[in-house]
C-alpha cells in the first residue's frame, strides 16, 4: 500500500463530527435512561410476572423480575459500585431467565412482588381510546371454570375474567352518542363519583377521536376497590344508572358495551341493554 495522507481540514471536520455524534448519542441515552424511570416502576407481564424497573439518581441502572413463587431474577450495573447479576444466563442465543420452583412457578394463581400479592387500583388494561385483545400466556380455562364457580351471572363472569387474567381492578366499557355528553362537566357523573368515592374519580368517560363524525364515542372505565362477585355486580348497576341518567337528560340515543365478555350471544345476558354493539 502506498502511502496516504489526510488534510488537516478534513481531519478537524472528522473529528468534529464524531464529538458531535457522541455527544448527541449519549445525551440521547442518558434522557432516555432518566425517562424510564418517570412512569410505573413495576410492570405486569402475562405471565403472572411483574418487571421492577431499578434505578438511581442517574436514572435506570437495571431490571429486577419477580416470579409469582416468590424468586426473582435481577441485573444491575451502577457507576462505581459495578454489575450485578442473578438468576441469569448469557447464551449465544441470548438471555436465559432461572425462575427457580418450577412446580410452583407452574401452580402459581397470580401477581407477586417479593412474595406478597402485587395489587394496584386505579390503573386498567388498555390505554384510553384503544381495545385490545387480552394476552395471557396461562391456562385461561381455569380462570373461565373459576369465575363461573363464583357466580351465576354472565356479565359479571366476564369482569371478573378481565380482572384475574390482566391483574387490573376495573370495567372497561364504550358509550355511542349521537349527542356529545361532556362527561367531565356532568352534574350526574359528579354526583355519582361523590356518591360512590367519597370525592376520587371512580367512574371517568374519555372522548374517543371518530373520524366519521356521525355519532361522539366514548371510552369509559370504572376503577373497582375489590374483585367480590357483588361487588362487581354493584359496579354495573352504577354504570346501568349513570347511562340511564344520560338518556333521561339527553335522550335514548345513548348505547353501551362492556369490552370484554365470555359469552358471545349477549342477548341471553341479564344486561339487556349491552345488545345494542358500538361501531368504531
Amino acid at each position: 500500500m502506498g502511502n496516504q495522507s489526510i488534510s488537516l481540514e478534513l481531519l478537524s471536520d472528522l473529528l468534529s463530527r464524531c464529538f458531535a455524534f457522541y455527544s448527541a448519542f449519549f445525551i440521547t441515552y442518558n434522557q432516555a435512561r432518566r425517562g424510564l424511570v418517570e412512569g410505573k416502576r413495576l410492570l405486569r407481564k402475562p405471565n403472572y410476572e411483574v418487571l421492577e424497573l431499578l434505578s438511581d439518581d442517574d436514572g435506570l441502572t437495571g431490571f429486577k423480575l419477580h416470579f409469582p413463587n416468590g424468586s426473582y431474577a435481577m441485573f444491575e450495573r451502577r457507576k462505581y459500585k459495578g454489575t450485578t447479576g442473578l438468576n441469569m444466563m448469557c447464551l449465544e442465543e441470548g438471555i436465559q431467565l432461572n425462575v427457580g420452583d418450577l412446580k410452583k412457578y407452574n401452580e402459581a394463581d397470580g401477581w407477586y412482588v417479593d412474595g406478597k400479592p402485587f395489587d394496584e387500583y386505579g390503573t386498567r388494561y388498555n390505554r384510553m381510546g384503544f381495545w385490545f385483545p387480552i394476552i395471557f400466556w396461562r391456562n385461561s380455562d381455569s380462570i373461565q371454570k373459576k369465575v363461573r364457580e363464583l357466580t351465576d351471572d354472565k356479565v359479571v363472569q366476564g369482569c371478573l375474567f378481565y380482572i384475574y387474567t390482566t391483574g387490573h381492578k376495573a370495567i372497561e366499557f364504550v358509550v355511542k352518542s349521537q349527542k356529545e355528553l361532556h362527561p367531565k362537566r356532568s352534574s350526574l357523573l359528579v354526583k355519582l363519583i361523590r356518591l360512590f368515592e367519597r370525592g376520587t374519580p371512580k367512574l371517568v368517560l374519555e372522548p374517543i377521536p371518530n373520524e366519521r363524525r356521525s355519532s361522539f364515542l366514548y371510552d369509559g372505565t370504572y376503577y373497582l376497590n375489590s374483585e367480590k362477585p357483588e361487588d362487581v355486580r354493584s359496579a354495573l348497576d352504577d354504570i346501568e344508572r349513570y347511562i340511564g341518567g344520560l338518556r333521561e337528560k339527553l335522550g335514548d340515543d345513548i348505547y353501551y358495551r362492556l369490552k370484554y365478555q365470555l359469552y358471545s350471544d349477549v342477548s341471553s345476558l341479564k344486561q339487556t341493554k349491552l345488545i345494542r354493539s358500538i361501531t368504531r
